[in-house]
């Protein structure tokens, strides 16, 4: 039994260090290996060319459960040759015409093709014109009219909004650090070094963060699901750099807010969450425990794809985890059928297809707990227990159709923070991991939007200055579009100048 795990650990190790990292299974036998899982015979041959597998038929007899609809999921065509270039692309010809014309050859038509061409855009100087004006009084003296200086993020600094934009979206959405976004400006002919450009952004974080802790108040008050989770991230620190986490929380799969904790311990998501009377989405990780044992704390739901993985782990040790595999797939297939509808029509799909494969699981499992020929000490056991002691978080899903079955959503706004790290390395100080976490929730939530991240902090940085602190909900990535349409474009396009601030909705002009 020792044996076997050891094996599994190397087994893990080995796909870490050499292998694909995605968790595909080669061709189902799902029906094969849970007949021998639960009815105890041996699996027999697959044939040549097994039908579809249908994975709510794995018993026979009376206990067999209603099959489920196909889940008509079809493979995905590669397009093959090329595509045709936007039309929103600016045009410019080349003519090539034959360097002699035969007399008297005719023009009857031409060829076109279109290539795409880059064309070096360049900085440009904004000249900024305040005129003055003087009136003569009756006293003799002089007055001088001139209008104020406009409202800006950072006051009489040298970026205009499309430049700050530019600048802090190149590192926290596009992964670019300073060293190298100076030495790209440079090559235009500009120089702005790195402590200019850490300063920018640093100055106007604290007029950004109003946005981000009102779409966040709003999100506990009228979201009803968040998602969870962290990752590790290095801290300047003497002598040596610290570990420290920045934290992800997504609200409806629709807002993104990162947190920054110098520490891994219960007491982040205790004091961000408490008072939050909705679902929590996490993967069972003890830092959690004491916010669900809090007086009116949030509901639990776990996540399957955490649990798919504890059993796709113990696959070179014991086979009979693959049908649990694969049964944690079919639900993702039946999810990804049902991801463009509403709650409520989702919810009853999955009472329909998914609660039999969950029972299924559940008895799978049962079956196996006390098998005397699973060690217990081995990665099938825990994966087992794991299944068996979160199983109510698991199948929450099957109670409200908002909850995802899985934090993978989560995850993948993680990934976004790892690969910005092997870029920019580590944060410059705690207050530098605040400054960050700032950035990151404006860019990753206009992403969720449906914007141009990019595009949105420009128009977010030309607003905000002279926006009412009260309102600066509106100016949320989830409330822009509506907002947008009700500024004036010529005012908003300008680079500086006067914002015409328009009604509240439901307030009289």
């Amino acid at each position: 039994m020792r044996i076997d795990a050891l094996e599994a650990q190397v087994a893990w190790l080995s796909k870490q260090l050499f292998g694909v990292k995605r968790e595909r299974l080669p061709a189902s036998t799902l029906q094969v290996l849970l007949d021998a899982t639960i009815l105890g015979s041996e699996p027999s041959p697959a044939p040549a060319e097994p039908e579809k597998p249908n994975a709510a038929q794995p018993l026979a007899g009376p206990d067999r459960v209603p099959p489920s609809p196909p889940s008509g999921v079809r493979k995905r065509r590669t397009p093959h040759g090329r595509g045709q270039l936007p039309e929103h692309l600016p045009v410019e010809t080349v003519d090539i015409s034959p360097g002699e014309t035969p007399e008297g050859a005719r023009y009857i038509g031409e060829e076109v093709s279109y290539r795409l061409a880059f064309r070096k855009s360049g900085y440009t100087r904004l000249r900024v014109v305040r005129k003055k004006f003087a009136q003569d009084n009756d006293d003799a003296s002089v007055a001088v009219h001139i209008e104020p200086v406009p409202d800006e993020m950072i006051p009489r600094a040298l970026p205009d909004p499309a430049m700050l934009a530019h600048t802090i979206h190149s590192k926290w959405g596009d992964q670019i650090p300073y060293t190298r976004l100076s030495k790209i400006i440079a090559r235009h002919g500009v120089r702005v070094p790195v402590s200019t450009l850490s300063a920018w952004e640093k100055l106007a974080e604290p007029v950004a963060r109003l946005v981000v802790d009102a779409a966040w108040e709003h999100a506990l008050a009228q979201c009803q699901v968040i998602g969870i989770d962290a990752t590790g991230v290095r801290v300047m620190a003497s002598p040596h750099d610290r570990r420290a986490h920045i934290w992800v929380l997504l609200a409806d799969r629709a807002q993104v807010f990162f947190r920054y904790s110098a520490l891994h311990t219960s007491d982040m998501p205790k004091s961000w969450l408490e008072e939050f009377g909705g679902i929590v989405v996490a993967d069972a990780s003890s830092v959690y425990d004491e916010l669900f044992r809090a007086p009116g704390a949030p509901k639990e739901a776990g996540c399957m794809a955490h649990c798919r993985r504890k059993y796709f782990f113990a696959l070179p040790t014991d086979t009979r985890a693959r049908g649990f595999v694969e049964l944690a797939d079919e639900l993702f297939t039946i999810e990804r059928d049902i991801a463009h509808l509403s709650p409520d029509a989702r919810l009853l799909i999955r009472k329909e297809r998914s609660a039999p494969l969950v029972e299924i699981f559940a008895r799978a499992r049962d079956c196996l707990l006390d098998d005397p020929s699973v060690d217990p000490r081995g990665p099938f056991s825990r994966a087992l227990r794991y299944s068996h002691n979160h199983w109510e978080a698991l199948t929450r899903f099957l109670v409200n159709g908002s909850i995802p079955l899985s934090n993978n959503d989560v995850e993948r706004e993680i990934r976004h923070v790892a690969i910005g790290r092997k870029n920019w390395m580590h944060l410059g100080s705690d207050d530098a991991a605040e400054v960050a976490c700032t950035w990151l929730s404006l860019i990753a939530s206009a992403r969720h939007a449906g914007l141009d991240s990019e595009e949105y902090l420009r128009d977010l940085f030309r607003v905000l200055p002279s926006w009412p602190k009260r309102r600066v909900v509106e100016l949320a990535p989830m409330n822009w579009l509506a907002t947008r349409a009700r500024l004036l474009p010529h005012e908003l396009e300008a680079p500086l100048g006067k914002i015409t601030i328009p009604p509240q909705l439901g307030e009289s002009p």
